[in-house]
């Protein structure tokens, strides 16, 4: 990932490293913990939100 992140430019170098910075804080905080969530039965999709926000804008 660093690599394809070190071969941007400008802006796109910036959005890249901030995004790669969230997921990684994100997995150390646990809160990417996909099985933990699903033997909780709890949805990790986003189509519910998704449905919403076209009902709403629609």
């Amino acid at each position: 990932m660093d690599e394809f992140i070190a071969s941007a430019v400008g802006e796109h170098y910036k959005t890249l490293v901030k995004q790669r910075n969230y997921l990684l804080r994100a997995y150390r905080e646990e809160r990417l913990n996909y099985a933990k969530v699903l033997a909780s039965k709890l949805p990790i999709g986003s189509g519910a939100i998704e449905s919403l926000i076209h009902q709403i804008v629609n």
